[in-house]
């Protein structure tokens, strides 16, 4: 069974909010710093350099090799007067909300100092901020209210036609439209143990490649759900812009 099966793009992390005696300090400290990050929207931020070299190669897996991978996503959300900030690690593994103590440092919990370091937060607006110290952690993060949209119009979203001239469209909201058939796609951001670019079409996942307006997809080998054909069952050419 392939592990991107269970892995579908930016999907939410799984977020408890503690009751620990480090949440109690996190409630009580973070009223020095309230005003500044009471300030941020609520929503999905991600980092900046992965949008940046997204924009440029069209391709989710260049753009997390060349991110490092580390944290990609940061979800924001108010809860009782309070900011959470629940990071995504790798766009795999959720984690914990977390919260800032009273020097604007965000509070480490002992069982994440093997994995996390000492890391502040600068708020440069309502929809973007700046994380400094751990370099897993370090960078400015930017709010994308549709991050999945934004995914879609980067990589394969667009009308295309096969060499017989049969039309294919990908709409920038998830939806395929194939001559004999519509279905639901999603764009793969989670490359750990999977090292190159993939989509869920359906109830299938399909390797893909884009090349200038050429678009190719490869079904999964029989021997290995991990890896995909070499030859693609699928060639398209895109339609205009």
């Amino acid at each position: 069974m392939s592990i991107r099966q269970f892995s579908l793009p930016l999907i939410a992390s799984i977020v408890l909010l503690g009751t620990s005696p480090a949440y109690a300090q996190a409630q009580a400290g973070s009223s020095a710093s309230l005003a500044s990050n009471q300030q941020l929207i609520e929503g999905e931020f991600v980092r900046s350099t992965y949008l940046e070299a997204l924009r440029r190669t069209h391709s989710p897996y260049a753009s997390f090799k060349q991110g490092r991978g580390g944290v990609m996503t940061i979800r924001v959300e108010k809860r009782d007067g309070n900011t959470g900030f629940a990071f995504e690690w790798n766009f795999h593994e959720g984690d914990v909300f977390r919260h800032l103590s009273r020097d604007g440092q965000f509070i480490i919990y002992e069982e994440d100092k093997d994995y996390l370091g000492p890391t502040r937060i600068q708020i440069t607006s309502s929809e973007s901020f700046t994380l400094s110290g751990d370099k897993d952690v370090a960078g400015r993060f930017d709010r994308m209210p549709d991050f999945q949209n934004f995914l879609n119009r980067q990589t394969v979203a667009g009308t295309y036609q096969d060499q017989k001239g049969n039309r294919y469209v990908f709409k920038p909201e998830g939806v395929a439209v194939f001559p004999d058939r519509e279905f639901k796609y999603a764009i793969g951001t989670d490359h750990i143990g999977a090292p190159y670019d993939w989509i869920r079409a359906g109830s299938e996942t399909w390797g893909y490649k884009i090349s200038g307006a050429k678009l190719s997809f490869f079904r999964e080998s029989d021997r290995d759900s991990n890896k995909f054909l070499s030859r693609p069952f699928l060639r398209l050419s895109r339609i205009g812009n």
